[in-house]
């Protein structure tokens, strides 16, 4: 599936991924620039879904205001995308401010890695391992 502006629309999402993790005016051009092509490209609900699993997986608690703007945002946006034609909204200034604003704020959000969790082995299921623990 091929987007508005001829690029693999795989790749798209995958390069949107990519720049939002990174800083820099080339990053944030790349990153508004796959972004406006996934929305023209009648990928909106997409884009959304991609902000927000991005904001889970690569800022966790650093920064909870996020989804307080993120749920105000994604709902304006929303009534905005449901009120106008497909064509007409993606001439809209105001709409196009908006959703660059979201890009702009969720790239420099500060990133957090993703937490993983400690792995217990199998053999500290078994109950002989636990009666060798000392006891306090």
């Amino acid at each position: 599936m091929r987007t508005r502006f001829g690029y693999d629309a795989r790749d798209c999402v995958r390069s949107l991924q990519e720049v939002l993790l990174q800083t820099g005016s080339s990053a944030t051009a790349k990153a508004l620039h796959c972004s406006a092509d996934i929305i023209c490209s009648g990928g909106f609900e997409i884009w959304i879904r991609l902000i927000w699993s991005f904001v889970f997986q690569h800022v966790h608690l650093t920064s909870l205001r996020i989804f307080v703007y993120l749920q105000e945002r994604t709902k304006i946006l929303e009534n905005r995308h449901n009120c106008l034609d497909i064509e007409s909204l993606y001439r809209d200034p105001i709409f196009q401010q908006q959703a660059s604003e979201v890009i702009l704020v969720v790239q420099t959000l500060p990133k957090q890695s993703k937490i993983v969790w400690p792995k217990v082995p199998d053999e500290t299921h078994d109950q002989t391992w636990v009666e060798t623990i000392p006891q306090v």
